[in-house]
């Protein structure tokens, strides 16, 4: 009797453990569809997605400027307004004093391009040789030798022909974005209240409460997250090139604008940047000049970590 009882609950056992694997099964596959299907659509939809991404940046952005200027009694549209103008217009004084200095030191890295490149591909060789790596590169020459060989200019625009439609496209999408974005962004800052109190009517009576206060805690910290990456690139950029400007690096504020822009993605910005000093120092001074653009980096980098944005 117990043998027929150990049977029948070993069977139950197993059949609950391969609908358990079914279930498990089933649910991974559905996930990786929608995955896959969401992946699709943002890809094939970035003409629409990106718009309105930049536009839900800047929103988050100004929306406190321009909700602390109502609580004063000044209409939204003024305030959005107003908060338009003083975005752009800090956007152009900070390219009236750093456009000219970027514009100079880009210019003198394009001149300075070809040796710099040989001097790093002699340094990447040297050192691989010390390991035992029989490594070659081409020179600077060689690669424009390679390019203004007639037998490899037929292959190179085939190449860049078959790509123009690509690029075309791109820069139409680019422009697309920083045209539409702005625009959604002003329209959606004006009406941002009636917005969110249309998206809380779709919700149940009796769960709109909860769901007003999440939206608001979502919201702030969302807003304040955006925000706080945008100062804390501007910080790091800003430490990266007056850094190098005291060590007296070529290139010194290109190098701190690069770090800042990567810097939001977290704890980026530093290490790239510091790369980028270190090779440039390699490629253009001496060893000296190397190291302390490696200390200027890490000292950026801790005092990002432990004072800017601890974690």
């Amino acid at each position: 009797m117990s043998t027929t009882g150990d049977k029948r609950r070993i069977s139950d056992e197993f059949e609950g453990l391969v609908r358990r694997v079914g279930v498990y099964s089933w649910a991974t596959i559905g996930a990786l569809i929608l995955i896959f299907f969401g992946a699709y659509v943002l890809i094939e939809g970035r003409v629409i997605f990106a718009p309105l991404f930049l536009a839900l940046i800047v929103v988050f952005v100004l929306n406190p400027l321009v909700t602390a200027l109502q609580r004063r009694g000044v209409h939204r549209l003024i305030g959005a307004a107003i908060g338009f103008i003083a975005f752009f217009a800090a956007l152009v004084a900070l390219g009236l004093i750093v456009v000219p200095s970027i514009a100079d030191q880009a210019s003198g890295f394009a001149s300075e391009f070809p040796d710099l490149y040989d001097q790093l591909a002699d340094q990447v060789v040297s050192t691989g040789e010390r390991f035992g790596l029989d490594a070659s590169i081409w020179s600077y020459d060689e690669i424009l030798d390679y390019l203004n060989d007639p037998d490899n200019q037929d292959t190179i625009l085939s190449v860049v022909f078959g790509r123009i439609g690509t690029l075309t496209s791109g820069v139409f999408e680019f422009i697309l974005v920083f045209l539409l974005g702005p625009v959604v962004a002003f329209y959606l800052l004006i009406d941002l209240p009636n917005v969110q109190q249309r998206m809380l009517d779709l919700v149940p009576k009796k769960s709109r409460a909860e769901f007003a206060y999440v939206g608001r805690r979502l919201n702030t910290a969302v807003g304040g997250f955006l925000r706080g990456q945008l100062l804390v690139a501007v910080i790091v950029g800003v430490m990266l090139s007056f850094g190098y400007w005291i060590i007296d690096l070529p290139f010194w504020l290109l190098i701190g604008l690069i770090g800042g822009v990567l810097n939001i993605v977290p704890f980026l910005g530093p290490w790239v940047g510091g790369i980028l000093g270190v090779f440039v120092a390699l490629a253009t001074t001496d060893l000296t000049t190397a190291f302390w653009a490696a200390v200027v980096a890490i000292t950026v980098q801790q005092i990002d970590n432990n004072f800017v944005s601890p974690g």
